[in-house]
C-alpha cells in the first residue's frame, strides 16, 4: 500500500474515535478513548516508515515509536525521511505532527483527571484548620447554601462529585474554591476533623439512608461528625430519625414546606389587614402544601380576643375533609373550617366567595399544583376582591402564593399595571434564594429562637435541654411553632396601645416593643397569655394528630409508657381548656401549666436569646 492508503485508514480511525467518544457521558471515558484511538491512528501512519523490516518487527517498532510520543520521547529523524515532494506526503507529515501534539496533551489531561480525587484529598489536607462542610450533591440549593457559608466563614467546601454536574457548575465551584471527591459520602474519612454534612440530594430516600449511616458512624471517635442537615419532606423521615440514636450528633431535618410556611407566616402574619378582630383566611388548593398551611394557620391563628375563620376551596374538598378527619381527628370538630368543593374558576366558587363578604377575608393562600396556576389565581383573586369593595375599590387582603424559582419571585414581587399605584401586591414565598440564602433554612432566625424556647422547659440543665432539642424532630418543630407565635402574642396585647409600627419594630427595634410590653404586663395579662399559649398548644398537637384521652384512661398506659402522653397512639390528657388543667394536675400528679407559664415569663429572654448563649 502507498502512503495515501495509510493516511485514509488513519483518518477513518480518527473519525471513528471522535464519534465513539462523543457518545460517552463522562470526561474521563472520553479522554481514554481519544488517547487509544489517536495512538492507533499514529501506529497506522508510522507503520510504512519501517518497511525495511519484517512484518513482526515493523509492527513492534511502530507501536513502540507511537508510545514514545505519549511521553514526548519521539525521534524526528524517522519523519524527516518522508520527502515533501507532493500534496499527499505533505498532508501525511502534517497528520503525524498533529498527533505528536495531541497525544501528550490528552495524556496529561487524562492523568490529571484520573488523579483528580487524590489531588482533591491533598488540597483538603492543606486546609487543615478550616471548618469542613460536605455536600451530597451539586445543585442550585447546595450551591446557594455553600456560597452563604463560604462568604460567612471561609469554610472548606467539599462536594461529592455528581458526574456531569461538576462540569455544569464549574464556574461556581471555582468561586467557592470547592473540592470535589468521587466517593460515596458515607465513605469519606476526615480523620478527627469537625465536619458538617448537608444531605441535599434530589433523591430524598438517599438522603435518609445516608443520614442513618452517618449517625451510626458517630460512635466512631475518629469520625467527628458535628452536624447533619438532611432534606426530606416525608413524615416517615421524621419518625425514623426520631428513633435513631444520635451519638451526640446535631441532626436537623429540613422539611421545605414546613420551613417555608413557618417563615412566611412569621414575615407575613395572619392578622395583617384583619378587620374587627376577625382573622378570615381563604385557602385555595389543599394538596400537600395546602394541608401543611391549613395545619399551621390553625395553631398560629389562635390569638387573644380574635375569631379565626378558615375557608378552603378545592376541587376535591370533601375527600380532603374526610382524610383530615381521620388523620387529625380533633381538628374539624374544634375549629371553624368551611370546605368548599369547587374549581376556583367556577360559578359555585364565586357564589361561595360572595357569601364570605361579611367575613372580610384578610389573608389568602394560593397553594395549587403549579406555579403558573398559582400566579393566575392570585391575580384573579386580587381583581375579585377589588371589584367586591364597592365603597372604594381598594380592599387589599394579603394574597400569598408558593413560587420556587428565583426569577419568578422577582417578577411576581414587582408585578404591577403601569404604575406603583396599581401594584398587585402579591407575596410569593418558597423560592430557593429566599429559603437557602436570604432567610436561610440553615441557622435560621426561627431556629435560633426555637432553641431558646426549648431551653425554657429545663433551664437548670441547658446542655440536657439542647441535647433533647436535637434528639427529636418533634421537639424542634414544636419549639419552632412557639417561636413563631410569640410575635402574635405581642400583637394581641399591644395592637391597641402601641404607637409605633409594631411589625417593623418587632424586627428592627425589639427593645422598644418589649418596653411597651413590660409596661402593661401584670397578673391578668400574664394569665391571659398563658391561656392563649395553651390554646395554641392544643391546636398544634391536634394538627399533629393527637387527641384527648380521659384522665382515668391515662393510668392504663402510664405504667409502661412512663408518661402521661402516649406518643405512638397520639393520646394526651392535657388537650383540654386551660381552666381544667388544675383538676387534671391534681388527679395525675403532674404539672401541665408550668410549660405555658414559663414561655410567657421568658418572652423577653427568648427574643433577646439570653437563655442559651
Amino acid at each position: 500500500m502507498n502512503l495515501l492508503s495509510y493516511l485514509i485508514i488513519a483518518i477513518i480511525v480518527t473519525l471513528i474515535t471522535i464519534v465513539f467518544a462523543r457518545n460517552k457521558k463522562y470526561i474521563r471515558s472520553k479522554l481514554l478513548i481519544f488517547l487509544a484511538g489517536f495512538t492507533i491512528a499514529l501506529i497506522v501512519l508510522i507503520f510504512p516508515l519501517y518497511n525495511e523490516y519484517n512484518l513482526i518487527s515493523q509492527t513492534v517498532f511502530s507501536i513502540l515509536y507511537s508510545l514514545q510520543v505519549i511521553f514526548l520521547g519521539q525521534d524526528f529523524e524517522l519523519i524527516n525521511t518522508i520527502e515533501l515532494n507532493n500534496v499527499v506526503n505533505t498532508i501525511y507529515v502534517i497528520a503525524i505532527y498533529i498527533l505528536f501534539l495531541l497525544e501528550p496533551l490528552i495524556t496529561a489531561t487524562a492523568v490529571l483527571a484520573l488523579l483528580g480525587n487524590n489531588l482533591s484529598k491533598l488540597k483538603l489536607a492543606l486546609s487543615r484548620f478550616k471548618e469542613i462542610m460536605v455536600f451530597s450533591e451539586i445543585n442550585d440549593k447546595t450551591l446557594t447554601i455553600a456560597k452563604k457559608q463560604y462568604n460567612k466563614k471561609k469554610s472548606q467546601i467539599v462536594f461529592v462529585d455528581s458526574k456531569e454536574e461538576k462540569e455544569k457548575f464549574k464556574k461556581e465551584l471555582a468561586q467557592l474554591k470547592a473540592i470535589t471527591l468521587s466517593q460515596q459520602i458515607i465513605d469519606l474519612n476526615f480523620k478527627n476533623r469537625n465536619v458538617t454534612y448537608y444531605l441535599f440530594s434530589s433523591d430524598e430516600e438517599e438522603n435518609l439512608n445516608n443520614a442513618l449511616d452517618l449517625l451510626k458512624q458517630g460512635s466512631n471517635k475518629k469520625k467527628r461528625v458535628r452536624k447533619i442537615y438532611i432534606l426530606n419532606n416525608s413524615e416517615e423521615a421524621r419518625i425514623i430519625l426520631d428513633s435513631a440514636p444520635k451519638n451526640n450528633i446535631k441532626l436537623e431535618l429540613i422539611n421545605e414546606r414546613d420551613r417555608a410556611i413557618y417563615q412566611h407566616i412569621y414575615d407575613e402574619p395572619l392578622y395583617k389587614n384583619s378587620v374587627n378582630n376577625q382573622i378570615s383566611i381563604l385557602l385555595v388548593g389543599c394538596g400537600k402544601l395546602g394541608t401543611e398551611f391549613l395545619k399551621a394557620i390553625t395553631w398560629c391563628g389562635q390569638i387573644i380576643n380574635h375569631k379565626l375563620n378558615i375557608n378552603i376551596i378545592d376541587i376535591n374538598a370533601n375527600r380532603i375533609k374526610e382524610k383530615i378527619n381521620i388523620v387529625y381527628p380533633e381538628l374539624i370538630e374544634n375549629y371553624n373550617y368551611n370546605f368548599i368543593e369547587a374549581d376556583i374558576y367556577s360559578e359555585k366558587a364565586i357564589t361561595e366567595l360572595d357569601k364570605l363578604k361579611n367575613q372580610n377575608i384578610n389573608y389568602v393562600m394560593v397553594a395549587l399544583d403549579s406555579e403558573a396556576k398559582n400566579i393566575d389565581v392570585a391575580i384573579f383573586l386580587r381583581r375579585y376582591f377589588l371589584e367586591q369593595d364597592k365603597d372604594s375599590y381598594s380592599r387589599m387582603p394579603s394574597i400569598n402564593l408558593w413560587i420556587e424559582k428565583n426569577d419568578k419571585k422577582i417578577q411576581i414581587d414587582s408585578l404591577k399595571h403601569d404604575s406603583i399605584v396599581n401594584s398587585y401586591n402579591l407575596n410569593s414565598f418558597g423560592c430557593i434564594d429566599e429559603m437557602y440564602n436570604t432567610k436561610s433554612i440553615v441557622n435560621s432566625e426561627i431556629e435560633k429562637l426555637a432553641m431558646q424556647v426549648h431551653c425554657v422547659y429545663n433551664p437548670s440543665d441547658l446542655e440536657k435541654s439542647l441535647e433533647d432539642f436535637y434528639k427529636l424532630e418533634y421537639n424542634k418543630k414544636s419549639s419552632r411553632a412557639v417561636a413563631v407565635h410569640i410575635k402574635y402574642k405581642l400583637y394581641s396585647v399591644l395592637k391597641d396601645i402601641y404607637s409605633g409600627d409594631l411589625e417593623d419594630n418587632l424586627k428592627n427595634n425589639i427593645d422598644e416593643v418589649l418596653k411597651q410590653y413590660n409596661n402593661i404586663k401584670n397578673a391578668n395579662v400574664l394569665e391571659e397569655l398563658a391561656k392563649n399559649e395553651h390554646d395554641r398548644w392544643n391546636a398544634y398537637v391536634r394538627t399533629d394528630g393527637f387527641k384527648n384521652i380521659a384522665k382515668e384512661e391515662v393510668l392504663k398506659y402510664k405504667e409502661f409508657t412512663k408518661n402521661t402522653k402516649h406518643f405512638l397512639a397520639k393520646l394526651h390528657p392535657a388537650i383540654v381548656e386551660y381552666e381544667k388543667l388544675d383538676e387534671l394536675e391534681q388527679y395525675l400528679k403532674k404539672d401541665f401549666k408550668s410549660a405555658d407559664i414559663n414561655i410567657i415569663n421568658n418572652i423577653e429572654k427568648i427574643l433577646k436569646k439570653e437563655i442559651y448563649k
